[in-house]
């Protein structure tokens, strides 16, 4: 017969009915407490009432034998049935219990009672943990750079190399630090200091240049030297190439009987009558043969260069005029025609010849006297007619010369009087080369009076230059 199952009110231990006999459990009341919580709620007084309520142990179970009168009182621990039944009780019991050991054992081998049990291996092993990664550093932290202390103190040594004129230490100095930062705006500042000192230096170069050609030309190769030196310091390689570049060229050889208008200088006896036209007869580029040619810019239509000889010159010994020009426009109408007093209307088109008037190269012209000639008469002047105008060189003519065929015979001789003229005409040409006008006016006037000569008037009537 099953017993009652109740729990503390307190702490929710089971107990059953026996509990309440045995004095493990206490009824108060409507609550059901175990013996450690009673002693915490109900009294002695009050536990020992509750135990002397207890129900009486039920007396034993009689056994009465068949056939017997009496009845035998059953001993605890002895069973009512016969001691057959438990023995085989017992046995199937045991049976069970075999059965059962061997059928988990079967579980856990996996294979059936009987047969062998397969190898034991081990687990595999577990992989290694992977290696800690390195932590990655963290990045430098980044230097603010200051750019307008830095450009001061690069300011400060240009400016050191800019006092001894060192401009290619100084730009050297600037392209070095240009790796400092990758950044536009210090690119953008060094690119602007760089572009001022190569301004700077050209402009300087320039001046230079200027300086050492005038010096050559008054043949002071000492001077020249000594700015080329300077020229070197400035670093400016093209400017070097430019003044090496006018260094005067050995002389153009006069061909055997030739007679030479034209070659750095106008010869002797011969003068610049030019109108509207801006002349320049020591241009030291672009240069054919020596060190000078003579630049030629027309300030009106028709403008003409006009190399004239006041007292004529017999030509009757020669037989071509050659001479070189160099054209800065193609194709420019240029006209060259003789002057014997007055122009002898035999023009040459120079522009419409086969192979026109090139520009920015040296053309060599010769062409024969009886094609320009008008007359037997005395030549008094070259002039090549311009209808371009500009403020600029627009040609430049060099190794201007009267030839002549082989066998011909020689020119008269110069007389006396004439050659002196010539030579104080010549002294008069470095006065004026010195820009001392009057002076030179002064030695041709004295010049002409002295050997009975009359000086020759432009034919327009304006003198002469």
């Amino acid at each position: 017969m099953g017993q009652e199952i109740v729990y503390c009110f307190k702490c929710q231990t089971r107990l059953v009915g026996s509990d309440f006999e045995k004095g493990r459990a206490f009824r108060t009341g409507a609550r059901i407490a175990c013996a450690s919580c009673a002693r915490e709620i109900l009294t002695p007084e009050e536990i020992e009432r509750s135990r002397s309520r207890a129900a009486p142990p039920r007396p034993a179970p009689e056994y009465r034998s068949p056939g017997s009168t009496s009845r035998l009182r059953i001993l605890p621990g002895e069973s009512t049935r016969p001691r057959r039944r438990t023995a085989v009780a017992w046995a199937g019991v045991g049976g069970a219990a075999a059965v059962a050991f061997l059928a988990v054992l079967a579980l856990r081998t996996g294979a059936p009672p009987g047969e062998p049990r397969p190898p034991v291996t081990a687990p595999p092993e577990a992989p290694p943990a992977p290696a800690p990664r390195p932590e990655t550093p963290p990045p430098p932290a980044r230097v603010v750079a200051d750019i307008p202390r830095e450009l001061a103190e690069l300011d400060s040594q240009v400016q050191a190399f800019r006092a001894r004129r060192e401009f290619g230490f100084a730009l050297d100095l600037l392209e070095a630090a240009r790796n400092r930062h990758p950044d536009a705006a210090w690119e953008g500042a060094l690119d602007r200091r760089m572009a001022a000192l190569r301004e700077e230096r050209r402009r300087e170069a320039a001046l230079l240049v200027e300086r050492a050609r005038a010096a050559r030309r008054a043949g002071n190769e000492a001077e020249v030297a000594r700015l080329r030196g300077q020229l070197q310091a400035l670093g400016d390689a093209e400017a070097l190439r430019e003044l090496d570049a006018s260094a005067p060229a050995p002389p153009a050889p006069v061909p055997e009987g030739a007679l030479l208008i034209y070659g750095d200088t106008l010869h002797p006896g011969w003068r610049n009558f030019s109108w509207d036209m801006k002349t320049d007869l020591a241009a030291s580029s672009p240069v054919f043969e020596g060190a000078r040619s003579i630049a030629a810019a027309p300030q009106k239509i028709s403008a003409g260069l006009y190399l004239g000889r006041p007292e004529g010159l017999d030509v009757s010994p020669y037989t071509h005029l050659s001479f070189r020009l160099y054209s800065r426009v193609p194709g420019a109408p240029l006209l060259l025609t003789l002057y014997q007093k007055k122009p002898t209307g035999r023009a040459i088109e120079l522009h419409k010849l086969p192979d026109g008037l090139p520009a920015d190269r040296w053309i060599a012209y010769t062409f024969p006297l009886k094609d320009l000639l008008a007359s037997s008469e005395p030549v008094t002047g070259i002039v090549l007619q311009a209808f371009h105008v500009s403020p600029e060189p627009v040609f430049f003519v060099d190794h201007v010369l009267f030839l002549r065929e082989p066998g011909v015979e020689a020119a008269s001789p110069v007389p006396p009087a004439l050659e002196s003229y010539r030579t104080r005409r010549s002294e008069a040409a470095a006065r004026a080369a010195g820009r001392d006008y009057a002076g030179a006016e002064r030695i041709l006037r004295d010049a002409s009076h002295q050997e009975g000569l009359e000086m020759d008037e432009h034919p327009d009537g304006r003198g002469f230059v």
